[in-house]
């Protein structure tokens, strides 16, 4: 953002009630009197968030499986039992699980294992923490799309999860008349 000169104050400038009232750098231009350069300092605020969205979707995303479906079906359950039993939780059996949980669990399986999701997620440690949170789901949302055009029946499920990674439980939920807070249907 360029910050016009007469709020690119010296020291030794002005004296120091003038200083006081024009403000410099940022600050004085926000107060400015000039809409367009309020405007300026606004739209910057959020150039950092701008530059990261950019950045992430600047990432390649390849999702790497080469098999049939009933092999992509037999990975998912084996990935399936094996974090089952990483939780301690009881996996259901192949024939009791139905479609819609099998596409999640499909979906889920390509995301972690056969594209470079985790790795992506890892590498975002290192960003500002309210920058990670924005980062993580924009590299979400394009593993998500590509997994949707590689693999079309499962194109639904990635749109179901896309649509609710983003929103938190306030999000969800919706005021009814008495004031009490009840599910969004």
């Amino acid at each position: 953002m360029r910050i016009p000169a007469r709020f690119q104050l010296m020291d030794d400038d002005l004296e120091p009630s003038e200083r006081t009232r024009k403000g410099s750098g940022r600050a004085g231009a926000f107060r400015s009197g000039n809409p367009e350069v309020r405007r300026e300092v606004r739209l910057a605020r959020g150039s950092d968030e701008r530059k990261l969205r950019r950045a992430a979707r600047a990432v390649r995303i390849t999702v790497s499986f080469s098999g049939s479906t009933l092999d992509l079906r037999d990975h998912t359950f084996r990935n399936y039992r094996e974090t089952c039993e990483l939780t301690g939780k009881t996996p259901r059996l192949r024939a009791h699980i139905n479609l819609e949980l099998w596409n999640r669990l499909t979906v889920n399986y390509l995301r972690h294992c056969c594209t470079t999701y985790d790795n992506l997620l890892e590498q975002s440690r290192v960003l500002p923490g309210n920058l990670r949170p924005l980062f993580n789901q924009e590299i979400k949302f394009q593993v998500l799309d590509e997994i949707g055009r590689c693999f079309p029946h499962l194109a639904a499920e990635c749109q179901r999860q896309r649509a609710y990674s983003g929103f938190s439980l306030e999000d969800h939920t919706v005021a009814l008349p008495d004031g009490s807070l009840a599910a969004a249907a």
